[in-house]
């Protein structure tokens, strides 16, 4: 489809409780109703990736963008993953009942913005056509609060740091902050070295106005009800709907891209869902997808923006698929894609 594209932000869409988050959209310039793309981050939805969201918009999708709850320009208090189930299918609810929409909705995005979409999945949403989570993982405490029992220090510490900065400086612009809760913030980021060091790991008192969830996470060591709740490793049964999984064979969720593709493939909701899962593994790392790394180059055909391998064209293909009723073949393809390090070639 080839049409001007009209950007509507920051559409304030009031969640059951009223809470309002802030919602972008970009959509083609046309009378005809069109599937929806949905992407829910703690992000920025201003920093998102414009230009991918821009192609898709351009290939006959309304994309939605919004920022979950207590994160930017969105109302409310950010707790990670406790909200994103009720909120993912409440902003369904709005998007498959607008003017533009078909009711037809599909949900993408990397990291987070994965848990995003495999959680609001577990509401099992009739407008919920499918999914293209990348880089993310099938498990909040297993493989990514902690690990084999052990809490994942580096990993957790450095992820809210980033999440109490973007906190901090949002209650600043809000003037319910002083800047120098700021600075305190920057100060630890700059010296995270020394925290990493710092015991017991529950003395973090910095993180307490802008982050209280870290100090529950260490209070709860057990993979216990308050982890089980939320896993969606435990909720396949309740996801009834496609995914393409795309991940990367040095990315800290590699096993949790793995283990939701095969165990969607065993257990989903669906016998529609389950035929038809998708996956695709690349020699990336998180947020890392080129062809080369310091230690190894695996070769032009490696990279996501390769002929070989396009990320944004796989999302289209597949949301043609799944949200447009367009087989051009894909059906019948083999559903998984890997690339083999060593050979550095892909191998379905």
């Amino acid at each position: 489809m080839s049409a001007s594209i009209i950007v509507e932000k920051n559409v304030m869409v009031s969640m059951p409780d009223g809470v309002a988050l802030a919602t972008d959209i970009y959509r083609p310039s046309t009378e005809a109703v069109l599937p929806v793309l949905l992407q829910r981050t703690p992000y920025d939805k201003d920093f998102s990736t414009i230009p991918d969201i821009l192609r898709m918009a351009g290939a006959g999708y309304c994309v939605v963008v919004q920022d979950t709850r207590g994160c930017f320009a969105s109302e409310g208090v950010f707790t990670p993953f406790i909200n994103e189930a009720a909120d993912g299918a409440a902003c369904m609810d709005w998007a498959a009942t607008q003017p533009w929409s078909n009711g037809r909705i599909g949900s993408f995005g990397a990291s987070y913005v994965g848990a995003t979409q495999w959680l609001a999945a577990t509401r099992a949403h009739p407008a919920l056509c499918g999914m293209a989570p990348l880089v993310t993982a099938s498990d909040y405490y297993e493989g990514w609060t902690y690990q084999g029992g052990a809490f994942e220090l580096g990993f957790t510490l450095h992820r809210t740091l980033g999440f109490a900065l973007s906190d901090t400086l949002r209650r600043v612009g809000r003037g319910t902050a002083m800047p120098d809760e700021r600075e305190r913030v920057l100060d630890a980021i700059g010296a995270i070295d020394l925290l990493y060091k710092q015991l017991p790991l529950t003395s973090m008192p910095l993180l307490t106005p802008c982050a209280p969830y870290y100090a529950d996470w260490l209070r709860h060591p057990e993979n216990d009800g308050s982890w089980q709740r939320i896993s969606p490793s435990r909720s396949y049964e309740q996801i009834g709907v496609p995914a393409l999984n795309m991940g990367g064979w040095y990315d800290i969720f590699a096993n949790g891209t793995l283990a939701n593709y095969s165990g969607m493939k065993a257990r989903g909701g669906t016998a529609h869902a389950r035929s038809r899962q998708r996956l695709i593994m690349g020699p990336w790392a998180h947020g890392v997808d080129g062809d080369a790394f310091p230690w190894q180059s695996f070769g032009p055909r490696a990279g996501t923006r390769a002929v070989t391998v396009d990320l944004v064209g796989a999302h289209l293909r597949w949301f043609d698929y799944v949200l447009k009723d367009i087989d051009d073949g894909i059906r019948l393809e083999a559903p998984v894609r890997i690339f083999v390090m060593g050979t550095n070639r892909w191998r379905e």
